[in-house]
């Protein structure tokens, strides 16, 4: 008994249970309450009896205890105990003293309900089982009064164990019939909460069956909400729902009759179907705008009673006049263009949208509960708002929304200030023509607003239209082309396998349009690469027209292939320790924070040199740092392989740098009749002259028509870089170890090659070293330019010195994956020649030019 004594203390509050037990010499006088000496620790039979005794009395005072000692009513948990309790005893008493007399049963009348609720609880799935207890129920209502909660309790648990099985009918024609006996009246309550469960049940399973049916359950005021169904229920609303959901209402009209019967109202009178219609709409403006505003509108125009803001706060009736006064209240709102209250703003498209439907419905509203009435006005505000809402309910094909862009943008051309209204319906102008033929016009259409008044608030949305779109045309492409996503990873495009640029340029259009015109391209894979060939420029005019910047300048080609590496190079190193190093080198702002947004956009060459030297250091020199910033550590292999990528990248991005080879050509030819002159000692003085002629015409043509000698931060940027041409780059920078200690002739091979020799070794194709090495006779006979390579003997520098100066800090890293070696190159003595091909000269380091 000690488990079921505890638990009548905690059932109890205050101890009292506990108190009780000590009064009737059943428990120790003291003792910790929370232990088990606080109980008897055996109890004979005349314990138990006297402890069923004492239940009993408890039970029979119908009195407890409050937290303050004072007696109360019994509260339906403590009586449900008690019933437990004394079930508890008897079945001790029974077991443990099997002959002891027998007690007499007992009858306590506070008991009566909570003992039916006690029985129905182990059997809550047996039907039958929960008609007796129903008809047990009923006749004891019928008998004379009883506790309307306690009983309102019983019937909720009878009704639960019946709902939806055969049984439900039987039981609700057994209520219907107590409801009309004098006593019934104790059953209202949960008969109308029942009767309305059923009413949204119902409803709800003929929306699963019929997805239109929740509009017009909506329209007719039967729910709240989309979500929420109306509190305050109603006979008309059974009605509808029945003829709603037809022969799936099981039982509905039973629950309708015994609603009517609780004494729900019929709802039926033109003024309150029109309130119920009504009030839902005016409940969403109260939720959709900010604060109670609306509703304070409607108090302050004396529309609405009272100061809640719940459905049941509206007027529950409406006359003919009152329901006009509401709707021109509504349209006075949407006229203002502002929202109601002293905090007052611009309406937003979604409050346009539900002040549009709101005057729809009243008018409607108006025509079927009071007849014919004059329709509102237009609202010129609206017009958008009405727009949007024609193409969200899907009535335009793809001809017809490209009519409504174009009402759209000459609303907008003519009222500019609702262009902020307009994203999210180009959105569904566009959703309606894509993948039709009508789409690229409608990129046309909008390409041409931009540069209308409206166009500055129209730019984002059309920038974000044509970059999304353009992805997309590329993702269908790589679908059905297999080695794409390969192509345009490596152009730049996208930022790895899963991933795009935070943003397109207009370059990054051209090169998807490139790459994909350029793949190889199965019979299946034409389709998809027709569309993006029709579209894509369409894109790109469009992102033209947003602003969107070209992304042809060195600069940003160089700030495309740095950025990625650099923000790796900060994820690898502790801290912001990598950041904190390009901050102090000049090329990130000082005052930046870490994102990969946040390094420079724009690069000038003077900054990918600084970027280079500074890799290249690292990779020399081979140490990070520990957290601090200070200390010095060898790298580890992710820094390493950050810092070797980065230092690749700069390598590609100098390149774009690089000057038109076509520029180079009109640079050279200048000193072409001068060495001709020098070479040619053997020629004509006629064909001199000519020679220098014809040099100072093509001169002069490229002053006055090319500017060839425009300084070269003037020169033509070339347009069209392929970032796949300058991954391919290898050109690497490198600078000698050690200078040379003689310049005069030897008979050693020297470390100089090209202009630094004197004996002439080979001509190759330039390849953008110094101008000054070009072949001009080569380039004139081959038709384009090659360069020339020169060797001498002179003392080997290693061999005059015996100590030797470490490599410079900024000298760039080697491509190889491990850093440049420190030590001093060997003796070239017994080397043959060095080898001058294209080849051994990217591997071999060469003396700074003079």
């Amino acid at each position: 008994m000690y488990a079921t004594l505890k638990s009548g203390n905690s059932t109890f509050s205050n101890n009292s249970f506990l108190r009780a037990l000590r009064g009737a010499g059943l428990a120790p006088a003291s003792g910790d309450i929370s232990g088990r000496l606080a109980y008897p620790e055996t109890l004979d039979t005349a314990q138990l009896a006297k402890l069923r005794e004492t239940l009993a009395g408890i039970a029979k005072s119908g009195k407890g205890w409050d937290a303050q000692g004072a007696e109360r009513p019994l509260t339906w948990s403590e009586k449900l105990y008690l019933i437990e309790a004394l079930a508890a005893v008897d079945a001790a008493r029974g077991k443990n003293f099997p002959d002891a007399a027998a007690l007499p049963a007992l009858e306590i009348e506070s008991l009566e309900l909570a003992k039916l609720s006690r029985a129905l609880t182990p059997r809550a799935s047996d039907a039958p089982f929960a008609v007796e207890i129903l008809k047990a129920l009923l006749d004891r209502a019928a008998k004379g009064p009883i506790d309307a909660d306690e009983a309102g309790k019983v019937l909720a648990q009878a009704l639960a164990a019946v709902k939806g099985g055969d049984k439900e009918a039987a039981a609700l024609d057994l209520l219907s019939a107590s409801l009309k006996t004098p006593n019934g009246a104790v059953f209202a309550t949960v008969a109308k909460s029942r009767a309305a469960d059923a009413l949204k049940e119902a409803g709800e399973a003929a929306e699963k069956a019929d997805p239109s049916l929740k509009a017009k359950l909506l329209a007719a005021g039967v729910r709240q909400n989309e979500s929420t169904w109306r509190p305050d229920v109603k006979l008309r609303h059974f009605k509808v729902v029945r003829e709603l959901a037809g022969a799936d209402a099981k039982n509905l009209a039973r629950f309708e009759a015994i609603a009517a019967l609780a004494g729900v109202p019929a709802g039926d009178t033109p003024g309150e179907m029109a309130a119920d219609e009504a009030n839902v709409l005016l409940l969403a403006g109260y939720q959709l705008f900010p604060g109670s505003e609306f509703n304070e509108s409607l108090r302050a125009a004396k529309l609405m009673p009272g100061a809640g803001n719940t459905l049941v706060d509206y007027k529950q009736v409406y006359t003919r006049a009152e329901l006009e006064a509401i709707r021109d209240h509504v349209r006075a709102l949407a006229a203002s263009g502002r929202t109601p209250g002293s905090s007052a703003r611009e309406l937003n498209l979604n409050e346009k949208i539900l002040l549009a439907k709101t005057l729809d419905r009243l008018d409607a509203i108006l025509a079927a509960r009071f007849g014919a009435t004059a329709a509102s006005a237009p609202v010129p505000a609206l017009a958008l708002a009405r727009l949007s809402m024609e193409l969200s309910a899907g009535k335009l094909d793809a001809a017809r929304a490209l009519k409504a862009q174009e009402t759209l943008l000459a609303h907008i051309a003519a009222r500019p200030a609702d262009a902020a209204d307009a994203d999210d319906i180009l959105k569904l102008v566009l959703e309606s023509v894509e993948g039709t033929p009508s789409e690229a016009a409608a990129y046309r259409s909008l390409s041409a607003a931009l540069k209308g008044p409206a166009g500055k608030s129209l730019s984002d949305f059309a920038r974000g239209a044509a970059e999304s779109r353009a992805i997309a045309l590329a993702e269908a492409a790589e679908e059905v082309i297999a080695p794409l996503k390969d192509s345009l990873v490596a152009s730049g495009v996208r930022d790895g396998e899963s991933a795009w640029r935070d943003s397109l340029k207009l370059r990054h259009y051209r090169l998807l349009r490139e790459e994909i015109a350029a793949a190889k391209k199965t019979a299946a894979a034409q389709p998809a690469a027709a569309l993006a060939a029709k579209l894509l420029p369409e894109l790109e005019a469009l992102a033209a027209a947003a602003g969107v910047a070209t992304g042809d300048a060195p600069g940003e080609i160089a700030a495309e292939l740095l950025n990625g590496p650099l923000q790796e190079g900060y994820t690898v190193f502790p801290g912001a320790i990598f950041n904190e190093q390009l901050r102090a080198l000049g090329v990130m702002d000082p005052g930046s924070n870490n994102g990969i947004g946040d390094h420079k956009q724009v690069y000038t060459r003077q900054d990918v040199v600084k970027l280079k030297s500074f890799l290249g250091s690292i990779l020399a020199s081979g140490q990070g740092w520990e957290a601090d910033g200070k200390t010095r550590r060898a790298l580890t292999d992710a820094e390493k392989e950050a810092v070797e990528t980065a230092a690749r990248a700069a390598d590609r991005a100098l390149a774009a740098f690089d000057v038109n080879p076509r520029q180079a050509r009109g640079f050279g030819m200048i000193p072409l009749a001068p060495m001709a002159l020098a070479a040619l000692p053997s020629v004509a003085p006629w064909m001199v002259f000519l020679a220098l002629g014809a040099a100072a015409a093509y001169v002069a043509w490229r002053l006055l028509g090319k500017g060839a000698f425009a300084p070269e931060a003037e020169a033509p940027v070339r347009q069209s870089i392929a970032a796949s041409t300058l991954g391919r780059s290898r050109r690497v920078e490198l600078t000698a170890r050690r200078m040379a200690t003689a310049v005069n002739g030897g008979s050693f091979r020297s470390r100089f090659i090209g202009a630094g020799g004197t004996e002439f070794a080979e001509a190759r194709p330039y390849a953008g070293e110094d101008r000054r090495d070009i072949d001009w006779k080569t380039s004139a006979k081959k038709g384009e330019l090659y360069s020339k390579s020169s060797s001498s003997s002179a003392t080997c520098p290693s061999c005059s010195s015996s100590t030797s100066p470490a490599p410079a800090a900024s000298a760039p890293a080697a491509r190889t994956s491990a850093p440049p070696s420190r030590t001093p190159p060997p003796c070239w003595r017994s080397r043959p020649p060095t080898p001058t091909s294209a080849s051994a000269r990217s591997s071999s380091p060469t003396a700074s030019r003079p």
